[in-house]
């Protein structure tokens, strides 16, 4: 009998420690999870920041551009000025393709007819 309460005894200390085991390696997950989604959400915040940089660099490149194109006073000479060379404007290749998709859109093949003879409204009746 008491072989069988100390295997008993046995049992139920290896069963808890199984128990005991398992907990541990469930706060273990639990506590590496919001770790896992921190860094996944400081991660998403870094991604976010780098996108408003660039959209920031385009915005301050475009207005450089805007300051860079002459104004009107710019291009028309004022009263016994020679005139300039004609000045040439550039397009970004952003603009460009801008340009040319819009361009598509409009794309459609031109329908040719022939002319039509002229009908007078005179009627003839030889």
């Amino acid at each position: 009998q008491d072989q069988q309460n100390q295997q008993e005894q046995q049992d139920q200390q290896d069963q808890q420690d199984q128990q005991d085991q398992q907990e541990q390696q469930e706060q273990q997950e639990q506590q590496e999870q919001p770790e896992q989604q921190e860094q996944q959400d400081q991660q998403d915040r870094q991604d976010q920041q780098d996108r408003q940089d660039q959209q920031d660099q385009q915005d301050q490149q475009e207005q450089q551009e805007q300051k860079q194109t002459p104004t009107s006073s710019e291009t028309n000479p004022k009263e016994g000025e020679q005139p300039s060379a004609p000045l040439t404007a550039q397009m970004t290749p952003e603009q460009a393709m801008q340009l040319l998709e819009s361009q598509k859109d409009e794309a459609r093949p031109l329908i040719f007819r022939p002319a039509k003879p002229p009908t007078s409204s005179v009627f003839k009746d030889w």
